[in-house]
């Protein structure tokens, strides 16, 4: 159950049974995981981040747009 703590913190939420991810607004401004196997570090950034709507503090859950590496992704929904 903590690993799903730890996604629903980043904004992402695996889908069972399938390679996606789904997005939503992450609960800090950035977070970043090190992959030490690939020695490798993924980072999420929220750009104008406003504080998440379950803290109370006027936030939004909605993905305005998504890149990876530099570059737009085809969805704003899923990974």
């Amino acid at each position: 159950m903590a690993s799903y703590v730890v996604f629903f913190l980043a904004g992402l939420y695996p889908v069972p049974a399938t390679k996606q991810y789904l997005l939503s607004s992450p609960f800090f401004p950035q977070i970043s995981f090190f992959n030490p196997a690939f020695n490798s570090t993924t980072t999420i950034v929220a750009r104008n981040f406003a504080g998440n709507p379950s803290g109370g503090t006027g936030g939004t859950v909605f993905v305005q747009n998504v890149t990876i590496d530099g570059k737009p992704a085809p969805s704003n929904c899923f990974l």
